[in-house]
């Protein structure tokens, strides 16, 4: 997990993808973090980690990720849910 305060962007983003390979689930907190990271790879691997995690603590941080100036790391969120869940999940923010 230290990894994920690397100098590098590109450290930060490989530690996040070596994250996603693991079986069990993860501490979502620093996760969190990254999506405000300034390298939007990282933000967008950040995105991609929490939405396979499912993990209910994770849809306020992840409405931010709709705010996100990237499309790219926006698009995230919108081809891994449903809208319908999104909205639904909105009305409980």
């Amino acid at each position: 997990m230290s990894l994920l305060t690397d100098i590098s962007g590109p450290i930060r983003e490989a530690a996040l993808e070596g994250l996603a390979s693991l079986p069990f689930p993860l501490p979502v907190g620093p996760i969190c973090q990254l999506l405000r990271d300034p390298d939007k790879a990282v933000r967008r691997q950040a995105s991609v980690l929490l939405t396979q995690q499912k993990d209910p603590q994770t849809v306020p941080y992840l409405f931010d990720v709709l705010q996100d100036p990237s499309q790219e790391v926006n698009m995230v969120l919108w081809n891994s849910c449903p809208w319908w869940e999104i909205r639904r999940a909105s009305r409980l923010r």
